[in-house]
């Protein structure tokens, strides 16, 4: 797997470090570093030359942090505008997945998130691991996960990475199937024969989050992962987040669509929702 590691020195940067360092990339994966602090505009002016002196020493300090498990890894350092030195540079690395820094969660995300986080997660054409500035952010091996699966191929192409990873010892996989709830007018649920239907599909949704998660369950066993299943009824995003506290997961995994874009929309309602509301870091898979 080959691996794109993102820095500007920040706090929430040391996060997606530490992070990085301690996730289970399979064996032989390949890793390389990334300093962009955006484009130089003052030539040869003295913030220039400090800005390039700041650039210098955040590669610098990355690449004493690669070299613990990645020793042959190389930092590239850009004074592009970062989301494109960024993109540019997976592209040419042909990376499997960027790990960035991601700062802030809940409605004061977009703000303290920042242009470059939420373009390269938008634009990104692999997977990507952000980082939250957050105390639970350390250097302990990443060794609990937890997936939402609902039979999409967003969920299948998440899985699908989960199973390239090298499932580390006391592992445990939480996947998590929730079936939306049943929506039904208010004044009908006085009548017994509605209360009674609702009440079948409520099971039959249940049932059939039941048979696709016991069919990935399978699939993640025979990879050496400890799976926890869990099927839910009620808002996705909601009972995700829900049962990744509970499970005391490390990482958060979502399948986004396939097509990157511009647009936060083109994540899908759940991929969005996940990097802005979660306390986690978050595995963001095409």
């Amino acid at each position: 797997m080959r691996i794109l590691l993102a820095s500007d020195g920040s706090p929430a940067a040391h996060a997606a470090l530490r992070i990085a360092q301690a996730f289970p990339w399979p064996a032989r994966s390949v890793a390389r570093g990334v300093v962009a602090l955006g484009e130089v505009r003052w030539g040869r002016s003295q913030f220039g030359a400090e800005l390039a002196r700041s650039l210098h020493a955040v590669a610098e300090e990355m690449r004493a942090a690669l070299a613990a498990r990645w020793p042959r890894a190389s930092v590239v350092e850009l004074h592009d505008d970062a989301a494109d030195a960024i993109c540019g540079e997976a592209r040419r690395f042909r990376a499997d997945v960027i790990v960035l820094g991601w700062r802030g969660h809940g409605r004061a995300a977009r703000i303290l998130a920042g242009s470059v986080s939420r373009a390269v997660v938008a634009r990104a054409k692999c997977a990507v691991l952000v980082a939250r500035d957050t105390r639970e952010a350390s250097s302990r091996p990443v060794r609990r996960l937890a997936l939402g699966v609902d039979g999409s191929d967003n969920a299948r192409r998440a899985l699908d990475f989960v199973a390239r990873l090298a499932a580390p010892e006391d592992n445990k996989l939480t996947l998590v199937s929730v079936a939306p709830p049943v929506s039904v007018p208010p004044l009908s649920l006085a009548r017994a024969r509605v209360r009674a239907h609702v009440e079948e599909e409520k099971a039959a949704r249940l049932r059939e989050a039941g048979r696709r998660i016991a069919v990935a369950a399978q699939r993640m066993n025979r990879r050496g992962w400890h799976v926890i299943a869990r099927s839910r009824l009620g808002p996705p995003l909601d009972e995700l987040l829900a049962e990744a506290r509970r499970s005391r997961a490390q990482v958060l995994v979502v399948g986004a669509k396939g097509r990157s874009g511009m647009r936060g929309m083109l994540l899908g309602s759940v991929a969005a929702g996940a990097l802005d509301h979660s306390l986690l870091p978050v595995l963001v898979v095409r």
